[in-house]
């Protein structure tokens, strides 16, 4: 199966549940024995990708607009004044047994 999305492009929150049920449908497809592909326009930020990230120190440049807050930040933790990137979309597709084929370590899967 292929399955195509675009998730929310304005708040990580609405892509977490989006991609909850994204990853609950390809677990159930991988139970079935069915191989399942899922792409489209993510809008959401990597972990694996989190030393780029860090490297361009991209939390302290998206804080200082509130529409790239929501879309790309969680809000600070109790007793921490720094918002922190926001990896929940994509994590929840990568416990649900998905790989992102767009990260270094999957280069050679692509042929690379």
């Amino acid at each position: 199966h292929f399955l195509l999305t675009h998730l929310s492009p304005h708040d990580a929150g609405v892509r977490a549940q989006e991609c909850a049920f994204l990853g609950a449908r390809c677990r159930e497809l991988t139970a079935l024995g069915v191989p399942t592909v899922v792409l489209g326009d993510f809008n959401t930020l990597s972990p694996h990708d989190d030393a780029a990230y860090n490297h361009m120190k991209l939390a302290s440049i998206l804080q200082h607009n509130p529409r790239l807050i929501r879309k790309f930040l969680r809000p600070p933790q109790e007793g921490h004044g720094t918002s922190r990137l926001d990896f929940r979309p994509m994590q929840i597709l990568l416990e649900a047994g998905l790989k992102d084929l767009c990260t270094p370590s999957h280069s050679h899967e692509r042929g690379q």
